[in-house]
């Protein structure tokens, strides 16, 4: 192998790490406001900031709703949502968003709870 080819394999896999870097960050910084800014809203219940089933936290009256975004790899938004409209009338769970540069495409997702 010549030491001019070394060099090269070296540099396209520096490009190609970086790519993925610029992103990873840019669908952590905006592709997940995309993403939510899609989703439909709710008026009508109260916004949750946090996830209401974490267990050190008590429990909110209904109705209200729930929705985190986060991108764990390059390109992919995750949504986590829970909607409560009355005491065992609700549902949550999880989609899987591609998100490339302002283009986003739901490929996947689980309603993981319902009541």
């Amino acid at each position: 192998m010549q030491p001019n080819s070394k060099h090269r394999r070296w540099m396209l896999a520096a490009v190609l790490v970086g790519f993925l870097l610029i992103g990873w960050m840019a669908t952590a910084h905006w592709g997940t406001r995309q993403v939510l800014a899609g989703l439909p809203s709710s008026s009508t219940s109260q916004a949750l900031s946090y996830d209401p089933y974490r267990e050190d936290l008590p429990a909110p009256n209904p109705p209200w709703h729930y929705v985190h975004a986060f991108s764990p790899a390059p390109f992919l938004v995750v949504v986590d949502w829970g909607v409560m409209q009355a005491p065992l009338v609700g549902s949550g769970g999880r989609d899987y968003y591609v998100w490339l540069f302002g283009f986003k495409f739901q490929c996947g997702g689980a309603t993981v709870w319902n009541s």
